[in-house]
C-alpha cells in the first residue's frame, strides 16, 4: 500500500518549504519516500515542475517509481477541473473516491482546488507513512492536504500502463 499526498498552497514560499519539509520527515524516517515533486501552476496554466533528488540510500522500485509517473502525468497533463483522466489512473481515482473518507468522498475537487492556476503544490508518493505524524508536521502550514491511498494491484496497473512489467 501507498500513499499519495497533494499539498496545495497559494504562496509559492509555502510549497518550498513544505517540500523541505517532505524531504526532512523522509530523512528522519516518518515517511519512506518513492517520490516527490514541487508543482507551480501560473495562472496561465503553465506547469513548472521540480522533483525530489533521489536518495541514494534507499533502493528504487521500479514499480512505485512507474506508478508516482503515471499520477504525477495525470495530474499535471489533464483538465485538472473536470479530471476527465481514462484507463488505469481513472479506475485508480474513481476506487479512491468510493472508499476514501479522509477527502469527504470528493477527491477530483480536492485535487482541482490543490492544483489550480496560480497556486503551488507538493505531490509526494509514499510507502510507510506515520499519517497521524505527518499531519501534525503540516497543520501550522495552511494549506490543502489531500491524502488517497493506493494498493499494490492499483499501483501494479499504474506500473504497466506505464510500460514497467510488474
Amino acid at each position: 500500500m501507498s500513499t499519495l499526498m497533494i499539498f496545495g498552497f497559494d504562496k509559492e514560499a509555502d510549497a518550498t518549504v513544505a517540500f523541505d519539509k517532505v524531504l526532512e520527515l523522509h530523512r528522519i524516517a516518518l515517511l519512506r519516500l518513492a517520490d516527490a515533486a514541487w508543482i507551480a501552476v501560473g495562472r496561465d496554466g503553465h506547469i513548472e515542475l521540480r522533483s525530489a533528488p533521489h536518495d541514494p540510500a534507499a533502493p528504487l522500485d521500479v514499480t512505485e517509481a512507474a506508478a508516482f509517473g503515471q499520477i504525477l502525468g495525470a495530474l499535471v497533463t489533464t483538465p485538472v477541473a473536470g479530471f476527465a483522466v481514462g484507463g488505469t489512473i481513472g479506475a485508480v481515482f474513481e476506487t479512491m473516491e468510493s472508499s476514501d473518507d479522509t477527502v469527504d468522498g470528493d477527491v477530483r475537487k480536492q485535487i482541482a482546488k490543490a492544483l489550480r492556476p496560480g497556486r503551488w503544490a507538493v505531490v509526494v508518493y509514499a510507502t510507510q507513512v506515520a499519517l497521524g505524524e505527518v499531519r501534525k508536521q503540516f497543520d501550522t502550514m495552511g494549506g490543502t492536504l489531500v491524502t488517497l491511498e493506493i494498493g499494490e494491484s492499483a499501483q501494479a496497473e499504474l506500473a504497466r500502463d506505464g510500460g514497467v512489467e510488474v
